[in-house]
Formats: C-alpha cells, sequence, structure tokens
C-alpha cells in the first residue's frame, strides 16, 4: 500500500497455497509436457519425411511446406516436401533427440523439474526456427521444377 509496513504472510489464509508436494508434482507434469511437445514434433517431422520421400504426402492445407510455389504442381510439391523434411529431420532432429537423452537423463539424475522444462523449450523453439528455414529451403527447391 506505500506506507512501508509488512505483511505477515503466516497470517494469511492458506486456501491458495499448494503443499510443497503438489508444487513438485505440478513442476514435474509442466516438465513432461515440455518433453513430449519436444518428442511429438520430433515425431511429426519423421512421419513427414517418411510421406515425403514415399510420394504419399498429398497436397493439402495442412501438413507439410505449403506456398503458392509447392502448390503449382504436384512435381514441385513433392520436390519442395522432401527438400523441406529432409532438412528438417537431418539438420534439427539431432538436436531434438539429443534434447530427449538430456531431458531423461536430467530427470534420472534428479535435477529440478524447471531444468528440463527450460531444456525443452529451447529446444523446441529452435525447431521452429528450423521449420521456418525449412519452408524457405523447400519453396526454392519447388521453384527449381519446371512445371
Amino acid at each position: 500500500d506505500g506506507t512501508g509496513s509488512r505483511v505477515d504472510y503466516s497470517t494469511l489464509p492458506n486456501a491458495y497455497v499448494l503443499s510443497p508436494r503438489a508444487r513438485r508434482a505440478m513442476s514435474w507434469a509442466g516438465a513432461v509436457l515440455a518433453w513430449a511437445a519436444t518428442v511429438l514434433v520430433l515425431l511429426g517431422i519423421c512421419y513427414g519425411y517418411f510421406l515425403s520421400i514415399h510420394h504419399q504426402l498429398p497436397p493439402n492445407g495442412v501438413f507439410g511446406f505449403r506456398d503458392a510455389v509447392t502448390f503449382s504442381c504436384l512435381p514441385a510439391w513433392y520436390a519442395g516436401q522432401q527438400a523441406g523434411f529432409s532438412w528438417l529431420l537431418f539438420g534439427c532432429g539431432p538436436f531434438l533427440v539429443l534434447n530427449s537423452v538430456l531431458c531423461v537423463t536430467a530427470a534420472v539424475k534428479r535435477r529440478p523439474p524447471t531444468d528440463i522444462a527450460l531444456l525443452s523449450m529451447a529446444t523446441f523453439f529452435l525447431a521452429g526456427g528450423a521449420v521456418l528455414i525449412a519452408g524457405i529451403h523447400a519453396g526454392n527447391v519447388a521453384r527449381a521444377i519446371p512445371c
């Protein structure tokens, strides 16, 4: 209130205060969710790569590297998808795998769950940047394909 008086927190009601055990459980739940998001991104990249190398990913508006150039014709679509997912899998995939191993190792060594969550989220955002770069690469490869 600006008067400089101190608040005695021991007299406040405990209605919205989590116990230390509940706080730890919430921290671990957040860490596991962050790790699972990173693993989900890795699985999506692997799935896209598998579909693209076997030409089983038809042009769609939901999954893949989509822009006007890749939608121009089927050969450009498949070339763009194969280039983009290959770049992602072999360029960013090792970092995602390393992150997963480091997270499991940190959990086994009983590191704080915030360490695991921060590591996972940093790698998750790295993968987001890699997706943008792979999209540019996929568009450039699709432009090189004559339709």
